[in-house]
Formats: C-alpha cells, sequence, structure tokens
C-alpha cells in the first residue's frame, strides 16, 4: 500500500541503549527532565505567591469599602441629628436621597460583587469570631448576649471575616 507506514511497536533491546552515543543521549534527556520538573515546581510556587498577593490585595481594597460605607452612615445620621425631616428644604432632602441611593445602589452592589457579604445581627446571639461587644445593656425579658443594636457592619468574605459586627448585647446576669 502506497503512502502507508506502519508503525513497529517492539521495544528496542538494551543492548541498542549500550553505545556511548546513546547513553549521552539518555542522560541529555534525564537532565532535560529534572531540569523541567524543576522549572514547573518553581512556575506552581510562583503562581500560588501570586494568587496569595491578589488575595491579599483584595482582601485590602475590600477593607476600604465599610469604611465608605461608615462615612456615608455617620453623615446621614449626623443630619439626621440636626435636622428634622419637617425642617429640612425640598432640595436637601433629594439631595440626601440621591447619596442615600449611592450608597445603597454602588458601594454595597461592588461590595456584593466582589464576593463579601453582611453578616447578619438583628435578634441573634453574638458569636466571638462576628461580633465585637461595644457595650451591653439590660433588657428584661430579652435572653443575654442577644444582640439588640448594630454600631458598624460586619463583613465576611469568601469564608473568613473581613470585619467582624460591632453590637450592643443584653446582659442582664451580673458576672
Amino acid at each position: 500500500m502506497e503512502g502507508v507506514t506502519t508503525i513497529n511497536n517492539k521495544p528496542k533491546s538494551l543492548a541498542v541503549w549500550n553505545d556511548d552515543t546513546s547513553r549521552r543521549k539518555l542522560e541529555t534527556i534525564g537532565s532535560d527532565i529534572i531540569a523541567l520538573i524543576e522549572e514547573c515546581m518553581s512556575l506552581k510556587s510562583k503562581l500560588r505567591k501570586t494568587k496569595e498577593d491578589a488575595r491579599k490585595e483584595k482582601k485590602e481594597l475590600l477593607l476600604k469599602f465599610p469604611e465608605i460605607l461608615d462615612a456615608f452612615d455617620r453623615a446621614f445620621n449626623n443630619i439626621e441629628s440636626k435636622v428634622k425631616d419637617k425642617d429640612m428644604d425640598k432640595q436637601t432632602a433629594i439631595w440626601i436621597g440621591y447619596f442615600r441611593s449611592i450608597r445603597k445602589l454602588e458601594v454595597e452592589r461592588i461590595l456584593s460583587e466582589l464576593g463579601s457579604t453582611v453578616i447578619e445581627t438583628a435578634g441573634r446571639k453574638a458569636l466571638p469570631g462576628l461580633h465585637t461587644v461595644a457595650e451591653t445593656r439590660k433588657v428584661e425579658g430579652v435572653e443575654d448576649d442577644t444582640i439588640i443594636e448594630e454600631k458598624e457592619r460586619g463583613y465576611l468574605w469568601d469564608g473568613e471575616v473581613l470585619r467582624k459586627s460591632k453590637v450592643v448585647v443584653v446582659k442582664n446576669k451580673e458576672e
């Protein structure tokens, strides 16, 4: 059959590899394989380090967003404490509404898109790994360590605490 080649699947005997030229070729191939394995291990190590560095940078960036949200909240609380809604002119109320929308629709959205979630606090028990107790209060009929107020929101990211929530909890029993 013209143009058809067959492959001989029989392994060559060891005697074929015993001459000096073949032995040098095998040594070269062996050293090349070792060099490739070492390079592969080095590249894997560099990749792991690069991923760790990128994760650290992303975490540092994500930590800035809660600070921005806190600044918005402080501004809104300051405005509300100084001005009652009935005393506020229409244009000021519109501007405050715009800023509230920016806070909610942009900053919170970006945090969410980057994989961050809010630590739920309302009505839950304070947990040391998720919450920092900023204050305690006596509240009859409510179980100790129940969160009654959130002073600062906490956030989770990729299974780890980005920032703990600062909370006020019930403490009826004296320790």
